[in-house]
C-alpha cells in the first residue's frame, strides 16, 4: 500500500487539454533563457561601441601629438640651421669690412705720404728755381725730380691697380654674399608657407579633437542612457516572464499540499496501526522515523481495492 501511495504521488496531475505542464516550462525556461541573452547582447552591444569609439580617439589624439612633435622638430632644424648660415654670413661680412677698412686705411696713409712728397718736390723745385742755379744744375735737379715723380707715379698706379683689385674681390665676395642672403630667404618663404600650414593644420586638428570630444561624451551619455533604458526594459521583461511560471509553481504548491492532505486522510481512515512484533535483541531498539509511525493502510481496509490496483481520485 505504501508502494502505492508513492506511485500516486509521482503521477502528474491531469491538465484540461491533456499536454503535460512541463513541456510548457521547458519551453517557458527557454524562452527566458533566450530573452536574457538577447538582453546581454542588447546591453554588451552598445558597450562594445563605446569601447570601440574610446580607442580610435585615443589612437586618433596620439597621432595628432606625433604630428605636431614632428612638425616643430622639424621648424626647430631649419631655424638652427637657418641661424647657423646666417652667423656664417655674419662673421664673413664683417672679416671683410675689416679687411677693406685696414686697406682703406692704408691707402689713404699712403696717398698722404705721397702728397707730402709731393709738396716737398714741388717746394724743392721752387726753392731751385728761386736760387737760379746753373741750366745743368737745374736740369740734373730736373731729371732727378722726373725719376722721383715718375717712380712715385709708379708705385702710385700699382697702389691704384691692387686697390682695384681688392675693390673687386670685395665687390665678388659682396655679391657673393648677397645671393647667399636671397637664397636664404628664399628657402625662408616656403619655410613660413609650410609653418603656416602646420599651424593652421594644427587649428584644424585642435578643432576636430575638441568636436571628437564633444562627440564622445555625447554618445556616452547616450549609451548610457540607452544601457539603463536597456536594463529597465529587460528587469520588466524578465518580472514580466517571471510571473506566470511564479504563478504555475504557486498552483504547483497547491496542488502539490492538496494530495498530501487526501494522502493523509487517506491514511487516516485506514484504521489503526497493526503493533509490531518484539525484536529478540539486547540493543536497545532505534526511534521510528516519522515515516515508520503513519500506519500504511492495507489492501483490505479500503473497500473494493485489489492488490496493485492505484487509487484515482479526481483533482479540484
Amino acid at each position: 500500500m505504501k508502494i502505492e501511495t508513492e506511485r500516486i504521488l509521482k503521477i502528474p496531475p491531469p491538465t484540461l487539454d491533456g499536454e503535460n505542464p512541463y513541456r510548457d516550462e521547458l519551453t517557458q525556461l527557454r524562452i527566458d533563457r533566450l530573452g536574457q541573452r538577447l538582453t546581454l547582447l542588447s546591453v554588451l552591444l552598445p558597450i562594445a561601441l563605446v569601447v570601440i569609439l574610446a580607442l580610435g580617439y585615443l589612437d586618433l589624439k596620439q597621432r595628432v601629438a606625433g604630428l605636431q612633435d614632428s612638425g616643430a622638430a622639424t621648424v626647430q632644424t631649419l631655424s638652427d640651421d637657418l641661424m647657423a648660415r646666417f652667423a656664417t654670413l655674419s662673421v664673413r661680412v664683417a672679416e671683410l669690412e675689416a679687411h677693406l677698412e685696414k686697406t682703406m686705411a692704408n691707402a689713404a696713409a699712403l696717398r698722404a705720404e705721397q702728397a707730402d712728397r709731393v709738396a716737398k718736390l714741388e717746394a724743392r723745385i721752387k726753392d731751385l728755381e728761386a736760387e737760379k742755379i746753373g741750366g745743368q744744375q737745374l736740369k740734373a735737379a730736373t731729371g732727378a725730380l722726373a725719376q722721383q715723380v715718375a717712380s712715385l707715379t709708379e708705385r702710385l698706379d700699382g697702389q691704384d691697380a691692387a686697390l682695384k683689385t681688392l675693390s673687386a674681390r670685395l665687390d665678388e665676395q659682396m655679391q657673393a654674399a648677397v645671393q647667399a642672403i636671397n637664397a636664404v630667404k628664399a628657402d625662408l618663404t616656403p619655410l613660413a608657407e609650410t609653418l603656416a600650414l602646420v599651424r593652421k593644420d594644427q587649428a584644424a586638428l585642435a578643432d576636430e579633437v575638441k568636436r571628437l570630444d564633444a562627440a564622445l561624451q555625447t554618445d556616452r551619455q547616450a549609451a548610457q542612457q540607452a544601457l539603463e533604458q536597456q536594463k529597465a526594459a529587460s528587469d520588466r521583461q524578465t518580472r514580466q516572464a517571471l510571473q506566470p511560471l511564479e504563478a504555475r509553481l504557486e498552483a504547483l504548491r497547491r496542488k502539490i499540499d492538496q494530495i498530501q492532505n487526501e494522502v493523509a486522510s487517506l491514511k487516516v481512515s485506514a484504521g489503526p496501526p497493526i503493533p509490531a512484533a518484539p525484536r529478540p535483541s539486547s540493543s536497545p531498539a532505534p526511534s521510528p522515523t516519522p515515516a515508520s509511525t503513519v500506519p500504511s493502510p492495507s489492501p483490505a481496509a479500503l473497500p473494493g481495492l485489489e492488490p496493485g490496483q492505484i487509487i484515482e481520485k479526481p483533482l479540484e
